[in-house]
């Protein structure tokens, strides 16, 4: 049985969809106001920081450094089953991030004073990656967009697909996504390469 190759074309996101669902989450008013900031900022986390559903809610509110526009990952793929637990990395964001992670620690402060999880739930316990499932999918409806095919490790493949077309080269994304190995950051390059092209050909339909 041969095994399916992985195409990160068959799953691009427009660069302009990451912030179609963080705006969609604020616009959830059947729910809290804390509650929909917080679903802002996991979106944001997944996408900036390139976090899986299940590292999002390990994060606590000790791990951020706002200032420096930073964020330390303790839990992290393999940490669980590894006999050798796997040391914390520091994932470093940048001006949007920071102003969505602004707007949602003060009124997550309100409700919840010094809890230490991140993203709380309506509970007051950490989220679970369903919760962050529901919240992709959820915020994907308000936004327009197909929530049959949105999870959120696609915002993960995203932000791959994104650093190469902003013309990063792969140490910088293979460290920043944390593989384990240089070839699986690559894939994520030949489909920037074919939207460059996309673009240049688009240029040529206008000169004619």
């Amino acid at each position: 049985m041969t095994s399916r190759r992985f195409d990160p074309d068959a799953i691009y996101l427009e660069p302009e969809v990451p912030g179609m669902l963080m705006r969609a989450a604020l616009r959830q008013t059947h729910m809290a106001e804390w509650e929909r900031y917080r679903d802002a900022a996991v979106l944001g986390s997944l996408y900036y920081l390139g976090l899986r559903a299940f590292e999002v809610g390990h994060l606590d509110i000790s791990d951020l450094r706002l200032e420096d526009r930073r964020m330390r990952v303790r839990v992290q793929k393999g940490s669980r089953k590894a006999k050798r637990p796997k040391e914390p990395v520091t994932l470093f964001f940048g001006a949007k991030f920071a102003e969505a992670l602004a707007a949602y620690l003060p009124r997550r402060a309100q409700r919840w004073g010094s809890l230490s999880a991140f993203f709380p739930s309506r509970l007051g316990t950490r989220i679970s990656r369903i919760t962050v499932w529901n919240i992709v999918k959820r915020c994907a409806r308000l936004a327009g967009l197909d929530s049959d095919t949105a999870w959120p490790h696609l915002l993960r493949h995203a932000l791959a697909s994104h650093m190469f077309l902003a013309g990063n080269e792969a140490p910088v994304v293979m460290r920043a996504l944390r593989h384990a190995s240089l070839a699986t950051t690559t894939v994520y390059s030949q489909t920037s390469q074919r939207r460059r092209a996309e673009a240049a050909d688009s240029l040529d339909h206008l000169s004619r």
